[in-house]
């Protein structure tokens, strides 16, 4: 590879990795029932659907850890894995990994999926749940 090629996908990747060691985990649902006793609630809260194959997530990932250590206690934030909770992937028809949704009221608001974002994730929520941040 050329200098310049793909330097700067791979400079991307290793600053993803890094930061993704840095941030904080989040919570995983682990069953059906977890997810669905979250829909229940009623209460507003975003989750991160991907295969554990492809995490961290370089581009989404250190954007997620993020926005849950600046929205903690404000508003709930999960992953969820298809190799351990399959079928909300097949309820929500989930696609593209990895893929963030947002709910409340026990439907879903929105949803983005293959992202490389900075400070759009934060408006988008903010905007979506009206949540200052």
């Amino acid at each position: 590879m050329k200098e310049g090629e793909g330097g700067r996908w791979k400079r991307r990747i290793e600053l993803g990795s890094i930061l993704s060691g840095m941030t904080i985990s989040l919570p995983e649902i682990r069953t059906y029932e977890e997810f669905m006793s979250l829909l229940d609630s009623g209460r507003p809260f975003l989750v991160k659907f991907n295969e554990r194959k492809y995490e961290p997530s370089v581009g989404i990932g250190p954007a997620v850890a993020s926005l849950a250590e600046k929205l903690a206690g404000r508003l709930d934030l999960y992953k969820l894995f298809y190799e351990v909770n399959p079928k909300p992937w097949a309820q929500f028809k989930i696609s593209g990994i990895p893929c963030l949704m947002f709910f409340q009221d026990g439907r879903e608001l929105y949803r983005v999926s293959h992202l490389g974002l900075d400070g759009s994730l934060e408006q988008l929520v903010g905007g979506y749940f009206g949540i200052d941040l």
